[in-house]
């Protein structure tokens, strides 16, 4: 996933370190047919590049 966003249903565990834990959860039960709302992640990358373009390195 190179991504700056993707959506719950194309998660799964390879993908904690760019969506994270919870959001990969939202995405296998999503798949496993549980009702969970529709949603979309930011990946880290897209984090990292809000921070990079505002400054906002410590």
């Amino acid at each position: 996933m190179h991504d700056l966003h993707t959506s719950f249903p194309e998660l799964g565990k390879t993908n904690i370190p760019t969506a994270g834990a919870r959001c990969v959860n939202l995405g296998e039960m999503t798949a496993a047919g549980f009702p969970v709302p529709p949603g979309f992640v930011l990946t880290t990358e897209a984090y990292d590049a809000f921070v990079e373009e505002y400054g906002l390195q410590q």
